[in-house]
């Protein structure tokens, strides 16, 4: 695998390079950087030659700490001259590493702002390409609530739709493997590095197939890091054409990854999200309208088609009137019909944010 200058300058000053002592930008401060970057022309190999004063006057407008933080990390990793060889370490292991302009269209729905700057991945990343569905829940799930989700897992291999899942204990991990073992295929998001993945004997034959994918923005020997479990909870909703939640808690004082998931996913408007089953969770998404009600794999629209010539005031004035009466009758709050009506809105117009600079997106060319 060839990789240009960019993306070693890209990898170099993000990846987790244990050995060196030195920590890599984060994907906000990345980001910045970019966006510094790209107005004044540069590119992130540009980096190797850029001083640290000139680096100050370029991000002139980002935080004091932001600069701060960036230029310290810059200047650590500048004279390391070490990633291509850790580069082709990786690669040596059958692991690929996708930058943002790489990665599958799914994905990039998210945008440059969620988007780590690669990847690690190991299999066929043409699935994406075909039908997807997310299936997300509780690592805690019931007996039933489990049952249920091996059955839509086996559903889904029947109709030739790929399972997404963060593959870790309870319904993420049942849907997968139930998909798997129906002759399916799995799009598997780590919330560790893939390395300890890649080594179990049954996976690899599954790879080899070209029916599992692991993905992680994480190194490929991390461990599990209870901070990007969550942040990886977005890949696994972008990627699917729907989302399933087969079981749930409500967000309190403990932090429920499958309940924030959905609700940053409706929020934003990446994917339609369904809801099956009796937990409190699943019933509050059914309840407040964060989910429809799941009524099986085989009914899964195929393409779904945006209404055309619906972009006039008087149908945007009738969206808010429906969106208010689910509201009043639903009991929510100021805030919760504005994420109702933003959905409707989301609905008919999309979601992609037409002032997104594309040039940051794919700056890795």
């Amino acid at each position: 695998m060839q990789f240009n200058d960019n993306q070693i300058a890209t990898y170099l000053f993000c990846a987790a390079l244990p050995s060196s002592r030195t920590n890599g930008l984060t994907i906000i401060e990345w980001n910045v950087l970019v966006q510094a970057l790209c107005k004044e022309n540069f590119e992130p190999k540009d980096l190797y030659e850029l001083p640290s004063s000139k680096l100050e006057i370029i991000l002139s407008d980002a935080k004091n700490s932001q600069i701060s933080n960036i230029i310290k990390k810059i200047n650590a990793r500048k004279e390391l001259g070490m990633a291509l060889t850790e580069m082709e370490k990786v690669i040596n292991q059958g692991v690929s590493i996708v930058f943002r302009k790489d990665i599958p269209n799914k994905l990039k729905k998210l945008g440059s702002k969620l988007l780590p700057p690669f990847f690690y991945a190991v299999g066929d990343l043409s699935i994406f390409a075909g039908r997807t569905l997310g299936v997300v829940g509780a690592r805690d799930a019931s007996a039933d609530e489990l049952a249920i989700t091996r059955e839509i897992g086996k559903d889904a291999a029947n109709e030739s739709i790929a399972i997404v899942s963060g593959g870790a204990r309870g319904v993420d991990r049942e849907a997968a493997t139930a998909c798997l073992n129906a002759g399916g295929k799995a799009i598997i998001f780590c919330s560790d590095g893939i390395g300890k993945h890649i080594k179990d004997k049954r996976n690899r034959e599954l790879i080899t197939e070209n029916k599992l994918v692991f993905l992680s923005a994480q190194h490929i020997n991390a461990s599990f890091q209870a901070g990007y479990a969550m942040q990886r909870n977005k890949y696994i909703h972008a990627s699917g054409d729907h989302v399933v939640v087969t079981s749930s808690t409500i967000s309190g004082s403990k932090k429920s990854g499958t309940w924030e998931g959905v609700v940053e996913n409706y929020k934003a408007g990446w994917t339609p999200i369904l809801a099956y089953g009796n937990s409190k969770g699943v019933q509050k998404m059914l309840e407040t309208g964060m989910a429809q009600p799941f009524i099986g794999v085989k009914h899964l629209e195929v393409n779904e088609k945006k209404p055309e010539g619906v972009n006039t005031q008087s149908n945007i004035e009738q969206l808010f009137k429906t969106s208010l009466k689910k509201a009043i009758e639903s009991d929510l709050s100021k805030e919760e019909v504005k994420q109702i009506f933003n959905k409707a809105i989301n609905n008919i117009y999309g979601t992609q944010d037409k002032n997104q600079n594309f040039q940051q997106l794919n700056l890795l060319d």
